[in-house]
């Protein structure tokens, strides 16, 4: 609803209770009060409403910065989980590897290790999730 209905709606109880107000005087001006306080309420909720959107869209803005920062940063990197699974992958990485977007994401990064150097990884990976800010160099 669009704050030209919700105004028209006002409008329209203000209008009802004129025509009652001769039939019951006091309960029509409690009624009126409560209706007053309900409109200040709602511009009130509309004020915020307005607020969070510039704030979402600040924040969309801001996560659309880092992500290009991260797409395009020149070393190769990635974001895996605990179990070794990559979640993202910046564009040299991905030139690196020589593969597409779609392959890489979801994958084991064990898949790109070469057989001999598996066990010394495994090793790594197990010891991520102990150490804070762990950066395997390429």
């Amino acid at each position: 609803m669009n704050d030209e209905h919700i105004e028209y709606h006002f409008q329209m109880i203000r209008r009802q209770l004129a025509a009652l107000r001769g039939e019951d005087a006091a309960g029509c001006e409690a009624i009126d009060a409560t209706l007053e306080n309900l409109q200040v309420t709602f511009e009130q909720m509309q004020t915020s409403l307005d607020a969070i959107e510039i704030a979402n869209e600040n924040l969309f803005q801001e996560r659309q910065y880092y992500q290009d920062l991260f797409q395009f940063f020149p070393i190769a990197s990635l974001v895996i989980n605990a179990d070794g699974f990559i979640l993202e992958a910046n564009q040299e990485i991905i030139q690196m590897l020589n593969v597409s977007r779609s392959y890489i994401l979801s994958e084991p990064l064990a898949t790109f290790v070469a057989e001999s150097d598996l066990a010394t990884f495994r090793a790594h990976l197990s010891q991520l999730p102990q150490s804070i800010g762990i950066q395997l160099g390429a």
